[in-house]
């Protein structure tokens, strides 16, 4: 892939659902994390005013915000992000699978997090904030491979 858009494309090509090819590429270009890694990358990128994108799938509609976060907050089992320009609400007990993605690209690359609820349907991606034709942030990539590391070691 020269782009990551065309991952669409790709998956349509290969009758495959985004869940089935992460499966198939574990350990290539996707790596299984534990469910819980989706809080903890939220409250790492906020401690670091990393910003970040975050792709909220809905049916018929996927929100976007794009920016630094708000520390996340446990209220009545969801996590919340409670921002000035934006609310996320969080049932993560309904997330089934969360994968960290790598997509080639002719910038070198981009990572995702990915996660699922138990029917393989996407509820929400995270990137780091960048510009067509940049460079992902050494910032995702380190705090993603600090993430790798602590659960290697859990």
């Amino acid at each position: 892939m020269r782009d990551m858009h065309q991952f669409f494309a790709l998956l349509q090509r290969h009758r495959l659902e985004r869940i089935e090819a992460n499966q198939l590429m574990e350990g290539r270009y996707t790596q299984a994390l534990p469910t819980h890694a989706l809080e903890m990358v939220l409250q790492q990128a906020s401690q670091r005013g990393l910003p970040l994108m975050l792709f909220v799938a809905s049916p018929g509609c996927v929100q976007i915000h794009t920016g630094t976060l708000p520390a996340p907050q446990r209220a009545r089992g969801w996590l919340n992000l409670f921002g000035e320009q934006f609310t996320l609400h969080l049932d993560d007990t309904a997330i089934d699978q969360v994968w960290q993605v790598s997509k080639p690209n002719r910038d070198g690359g981009v990572t995702s997090i990915e996660a699922f609820d138990a029917q393989g349907s996407l509820v929400l991606q995270l990137y780091a904030e960048r510009q067509e034709g940049r460079a992902e942030r050494r910032e995702w990539r380190q705090l993603l491979d600090e993430l790798g590391k602590q659960e290697a070691v859990a």
